[in-house]
Order: structure tokens, then sequence, then C-alpha cells
């Protein structure tokens, strides 16, 4: 029988957006229930970034083999040139560099979770990435 899986302690990177809509955040962790608390201020640790607001999840990638391989696509995210003609800024531009990154091989392997108004915006550039609600993981 298959399982859900587990959203303790799996390597996770992550795009919050603040209830206001107006900031985002990318970040990498092994536990996305307890990091997600921390960014909210219910628990002591948090980057400096997101202190003040409340933060949700918008975009959640799993599949890393290892903690090297997380780190390696956080910062490639945070730092990734859309291949695309864009002037997008804040939640697009982290789309556009998130699809950019999904198209190259090392990255086949890793699936995307997202909240629906966000999964109409991200096409999923082959077909080894898989493209699931997010409360699949995080409900």
């Amino acid at each position: 029988m298959a399982t859900t899986p587990n959203p303790l302690n799996i390597l996770s990177c992550y795009c919050i957006e603040n209830t206001l809509g107006t900031r985002t955040y990318i970040g990498a962790t092994q536990n996305f229930k307890i990091r997600l608390s921390q960014h909210n201020g219910q628990k002591s640790g948090g980057a400096k970034a997101t202190k003040g607001s409340q933060w949700h999840p918008i975009i959640i990638v799993r599949g890393f083999e290892t903690r090297r391989q997380l780190l390696q696509f956080e910062w490639w995210w945070k730092h990734a040139i859309s291949k695309k003609e864009t002037t997008s800024r804040g939640l697009f531009r982290r789309i556009d560099y998130l699809e950019t990154l999904l198209e190259k091989k090392e990255w086949h392997h890793l699936s995307v979770y997202t909240i629906p108004s966000i999964a109409c915006f991200l096409s999923i550039p082959n077909n080894q990435n898989t493209l699931e609600p997010l409360e699949y993981i995080y409900p």
C-alpha cells in the first residue's frame, strides 16, 4: 500500500510568501514544518529577512539525495538567471528561475509541490519532474 510522504525529515527547498503577498523568501531545510514555525516567530530561529511577517508556503521542491545537493539548488534558485526575456519581479521571477533550474539534467528527478494559484503559472519543462498539490505534503 502506498503511503503519503512524511513532511518531517525530508530535504526540502521552499519558497514562502508573506501574507500580504509583497515578499517571498527561498530557503532549505530538513524539517519544513519546524522551519516555517521559525519564520513565523512561533519558535526561535528563522531568518532575519522573515522577521515581523507571517508566511505561508507556496512552492516546495523535494527529492534531494544529499544536503549538499539541496544547498546547491537553493543557491541556484536564489541566484539563477532566467533564460526568458523577462521583466518579472518577486514571485514570478522566482517561478522563472525555478523553471530554468528544472530544465537542467541534474534536477530532472525532483518533485515540485505547489498551491493551485501558482500551479497555473508553473510549467514543468520535462516529464521527469512531477508537479503535485502542496496539500499532498503540507495540509
